[in-house]
């Protein structure tokens, strides 16, 4: 298959399906001006503003594109004022408010965090008069309003302190789908 520079930015931009030694040999088989003309030199505008597909399901150059969701479970999108304990990563204890969306029985998404937290640390959630200990998975802090968000899956022994408004909220949906 023959590749030219206008189906190459395709396989550029998804990189992570072909991988470093495909993206070599394709370079590899055109010739090392122009290449070298399209990548290393300032972008025209109309290349600028080139819509890439967003979606899963779209069809692109490469194919359909095909999300792998790792999840077990649904998230739902809420937005729940909760108390967040721990130690945070000079050691010291804290406790304060924030927000967990996009719940789930087995974890959440915390935004509003004033706490430094690492990947790995556990934390206390108090919601409606139930704890639970999580796991940090990845933290993302935000410079503009100096808050963190986190992602946390919840330790197994610990019941989830949101269950009784997912459990609602499933019954609610099956009930509509009737």
């Amino acid at each position: 298959m023959a590749f030219s520079i206008e189906n190459l930015s395709s396989y550029i931009n998804y990189f992570f399906v072909f991988g470093q030694d495909s993206i070599c040999a394709i370079l590899g088989s055109l010739p090392e001006a122009e290449w070298r003309a399209h990548f290393f030199t300032s972008p025209s505008p109309s290349n600028l503003y080139r819509k890439f597909p967003q979606s899963y399901g779209e069809k692109t150059a490469m194919g359909i594109l095909h999300r792998i969701d790792r999840r077990r479970e649904p998230r739902t999108e809420a937005d729940l004022p909760v108390t967040v304990w721990g130690v945070d990563t000079r050691g010291d204890r804290f406790v304060q408010r924030a927000s967990a969306r996009e719940i789930s029985f087995s974890g959440a998404l915390l935004f509003g965090l004033e706490a430094e937290l690492r990947s790995g640390d556990v934390i206390g959630i108090l919601y409606s008069g139930r704890k639970a200990r999580y796991r940090v998975i990845w933290v993302r802090y935000s410079d503009a309003v100096q808050k963190t968000q986190a992602a946390v899956h919840r330790i197994e022994p610990d019941a989830c302190p949101w269950q009784e408004l997912l459990s609602a909220q499933l019954a609610h949906s099956a009930d509509t789908d009737k």
